[in-house]
């Protein structure tokens, strides 16, 4: 189902982000904005890759109390697995109303007693969906967001127009591929060559093979032109290019494209391949099943939907797999080193009480 849900979900946000993604994907363009004025300023070339790197750092660190929220309920759980699932054995074969709701209030009373909330996971996910959808239409549009890119689509626009006002061929090659792509967007309804935002809207749509035919009429309208316009594409190329491939464009299935979703597949992997380690639930046949499962479903489910989301939003997932990964790892080894100290503490008894005779004291001070 989510094969089908999210990519269409992906679609609606990318024309409509709605009262939830578009509040979102807002304050994240601000984060993105200023990053990516840090990171041009060191050049052009893979700028807004770079950006979105360094932005997703930013973003998970601003994520960690969630992610030591998350660890922390984790370990518990391990703690307390042995005594889940001796309640679990108590009430084998006992598939009666009464046992089973027998069952789930042991289990209740175990959670309240170790302070666990089995919810505590679910919340970085409800946090990161939205995040994934604002940061899908932020890559997609970035050119709303973020000055510079708009600063460039900007002047591409405008050199449009005036080859527009010289030739007529060129405001019709321009027409050629503009006009399929504005009538596959139902919110558009029409296309005004004269109006800046539906210009920078259907520029924002147009792949190399879209630019080949436009080029070819704005040649044939003026040399300085086509000259001009050949500088801002490159320009354009080098700041939306990341290790040659075009973070603004679908990730896809050819090359060098693919190697998004092939990545994503396995950082997705090695992430969830850790946290069911330190979970390490083997003595519970069913849960270890559904480790199991999720270990083979998610890197697929997200190789498969990156594909088809904007490279961008790819590479985002790349580095913030990468990030959890490392996360889990020290945030594990804390834990497990904390338990050990109080396990340390526990094993050698309460701390000796010294006591101070102050009549000894008293009497010395007398003297």
């Amino acid at each position: 189902m989510l094969f089908q849900i999210m990519p269409l979900l992906s679609a609606k946000v990318e024309t409509d982000p709605f009262v939830i993604v578009g509040p979102i994907a807002w304050f994240l363009g601000l984060i993105l904005n200023f990053i990516f004025n840090a990171v041009v300023m060191l050049g052009e070339t893979n700028s807004l890759g770079w950006a979105i790197i360094l932005f997703t750092v930013v973003a998970r660190t601003l994520m960690l109390p969630i992610g030591f929220k998350q660890q922390k309920s984790t370990f518990a759980m391990r703690k307390m697995q042995p005594e889940v699932d001796a309640i679990r054995k108590k009430y084998e074969g006992l598939n009666d109303r009464e046992s089973q709701q027998a069952m789930a209030a042991d289990t209740q009373a175990l959670y309240a007693r170790h302070k666990y909330n089995p919810l505590a996971g679910c919340l970085p996910m409800l946090i990161t969906l939205p995040i994934f959808f604002a940061l899908s239409y932020l890559v997609r549009q970035s050119f709303l967001y973020v000055d510079f890119i708009g600063d460039v689509y900007s002047d591409i626009a405008g050199a449009l127009q005036r080859a527009f006002a010289l030739d007529a061929g060129a405001l019709n090659a321009f027409l050629e591929v503009a006009l399929p792509k504005v009538k596959d967007t139902a919110l558009w309804g029409q296309l005004d060559t004269d109006n800046l935002p539906d210009m920078l809207r259907v520029i924002n749509t147009f792949e190399a093979k879209d630019w080949a035919v436009v080029m070819d009429g704005v040649g044939k309208a003026s040399v300085g032109l086509f000259d001009d316009l050949t500088a801002m594409l490159a320009s354009k190329a080098n700041i939306e290019s990341f290790l040659g491939i075009n973070l603004v464009e679908n990730a896809g299935w050819a090359w060098p494209g693919i190697t998004i979703p092939i990545l994503t597949g396995v950082t997705t992997f090695l992430s969830t391949w850790i946290i069911n380690k330190q979970t390490s639930m083997a003595s519970n046949p069913q849960m270890k099943n559904q480790q199991m499962i999720m270990l083979i479903v998610m890197p697929v489910m997200l190789t498969w939907m990156t594909a088809g989301f904007s490279a961008g939003v790819g590479l985002y997932w790349i580095v913030s797999s990468i990030y959890q990964t490392i996360q889990q790892i020290l945030l594990d080894r804390y834990y497990r080193r904390k338990d050990e100290i109080l396990a340390a503490e526990s094993a050698a008894g309460p701390k000796p009480i010294i006591t101070v005779d102050k009549s000894k004291h008293s009497k010395k001070g007398a003297n």
